[in-house]
């Protein structure tokens, strides 16, 4: 009786750490798309303040025109 609780305790003990395990791979995973989105978002806007300053020059290049 007492081997089977031991082995009932120990396999309780596994299950929870696989799924502990599982929570920091998914944590891991939640973390690395956050970092993928802010680094897009940050592309996005450069782009655009790139985009802005390319247009405004060609503005100013037309007007002279």
């Amino acid at each position: 009786m007492e081997r089977l609780r031991k082995e009932l305790r120990k396999e309780k003990s596994k299950h929870v750490n696989e799924v502990i395990e599982k929570g920091d791979l998914e944590n891991l995973f939640v973390d690395c798309v956050e970092d993928v989105r802010r680094n897009v978002i940050k592309r996005r806007l450069k782009n655009e303040i790139v985009g802005k300053k390319k247009i405004g020059k060609f503005d100013e290049n037309s007007a002279e025109a």
